[in-house]
Formats: structure tokens, C-alpha cells, sequence
């Protein structure tokens, strides 16, 4: 199992999260389950029959979320290189141009310090920040999910910061 998979089954673990998404199915899935939906290897039948009522912009850490808010692109971090398809890239920015609310919002780790600081942390959502940017756009539409360091470091392991 890859490190990644290892890490997504540990997030959806804590117990934090599981009572955040205990309707989730991927909750009644064991870990060779979830490791085989990541890697494609197995379908599950749950899959194929709930295809066409999902929509797009699905997002098992925020479907339960329903504030948006506009966050300041400058204060994301967002630790993980991205690799970007450039077409994809310049789709979203002309859909941002035409109509942004299109475009679903990203999820965005609300980490709160040892000391009160704020933090936010983005794994996902690299072409909507890289359209964004291109765009010189101030802000970005986001659902901020409430998460602990100890949260962070399921996604960091080691290289979690000392957050203040």
C-alpha cells in the first residue's frame, strides 16, 4: 500500500473525522478496500450504482460543510507540489472568468496553533489555485474544515511545522 493510501486510511480513522462523515461509505470499507478504489485494482458495486447520482463537485472531507467562504489566496499553504495540466488550468479560468461560482469550492484545512494562530492548509484543488493565480485573483472560494495538528500530520508526518 503507497504511503498516500496509508495516510488517507489514517485520516479517515481519526475519530474527529469519523464522526464528521459517519454516513460516508467509505467508512464501512476495510483498508485493502480503500487501497483498492485509490488504485483502481477492484470496482465495488456501491460504486457503479451510485455514479450517476454523484455529483461533480463531491468532496468526502466537506459534503457536510456548507458555509463558503473567500480566502485570501496568500494565506494557503499548500505543501505538496503540484503537476498541472495546463489545459485543465486555462479551462478553469475561462469558466472563472464566465461564471465562478461554477467552479466548486476548495477544501481547506483550518488548523488552529498552539498559541491561537491560524493556519490553512490545501492538499487538493492545485489547478483551481493555479487558474487563480494566473488570473490574479485576490481570493479563492473555499470550505474550511476545522482540523487539528495532530490532524495535519497524518498529511506531513514528520515535516508538520511547530504552529504557533
Amino acid at each position: 500500500m503507497s504511503l498516500w493510501c496509508q495516510r488517507v486510511f489514517l485520516f479517515l480513522s481519526l475519530p474527529v473525522v469519523k464522526q464528521a462523515y459517519s454516513s460516508c461509505s467509505a467508512f464501512s470499507m476495510s483498508q485493502n478496500e480503500v487501497t483498492s478504489k485509490f488504485h483502481g485494482t477492484k470496482q465495488l458495486a456501491s460504486d457503479d450504482s451510485s455514479k450517476s447520482s454523484q455529483r461533480d463537485d463531491h468532496s468526502v472531507h466537506s459534503d457536510h460543510i456548507t458555509d463558503v467562504h473567500d480566502v485570501p489566496l496568500s494565506v494557503i499553504i499548500r505543501p505538496l507540489m503540484p503537476t498541472l495540466d495546463e489545459d485543465k488550468v486555462a479551462s478553469l479560468m475561462q469558466t472563472l472568468q464566465d461564471n465562478p461560482l461554477q467552479v466548486p469550492p476548495v477544501d481547506v484545512m483550518w488548523v488552529k496553533g498552539q498559541h491561537g494562530g491560524d493556519y490553512y492548509y490545501a492538499f487538493g484543488g492545485c489547478h483551481r489555485f493555479a487558474a487563480h493565480q494566473q488570473l490574479k485573483l485576490p481570493t479563492v472560494r473555499a470550505k474550511l474544515i476545522p482540523a487539528t495538528v495532530k490532524d495535519l500530520r497524518v498529511y506531513l508526518g514528520s515535516a508538520t511545522p511547530h504552529l504557533k
